[in-house]
């Protein structure tokens, strides 16, 4: 064989590789839909306890509101305040969820310096 062959052999098995590749390789075209979000739990605030949470010493802010079977208070809490404060707290408004909800669990999340430091729940 002389070289003009071997290199055109060599270039076509290159291409017939290539070709391979390229046909084995699948890809999803791109699609204009916009992804579906999963629906969220629809939230009912309650402007009241959020009121008052968000009156306390030390709490930055604040919610409380209620999604399917809990009611949930969530804080953030201003650096300085000490851990027992901040127990109390959240103990402090969990019974009063409770207390306004009785039928329901509650769940109290206290925040501080993206830290989770308070977590209380009733069943």
């Amino acid at each position: 064989m002389n070289k003009k062959m071997k290199g055109f052999l060599i270039t076509m098995l290159v291409v017939a590789l290539f070709l391979v590749v390229a046909c084995r390789r699948t890809e999803t075209p791109p699609t204009t839909e916009t992804p579906q979000e999963p629906p969220k739990a629809e939230q009912k605030i309650d402007e009241a306890l959020t009121d008052q949470v968000k009156e306390e010493a030390g709490v930055s802010s604040g919610r409380v509101y209620e999604q399917g079977d809990y009611v949930i208070g969530t804080m953030a809490i201003e650096e300085g305040v000490s851990q027992e404060e901040i127990d109390q707290l959240a103990e402090k408004y969990a019974q009063a969820i409770k207390k306004k909800y009785p039928n329901k669990k509650v769940n109290v999340q206290a925040v501080q310096g993206n830290e989770n430091v308070a977590n209380v729940t009733l069943e």
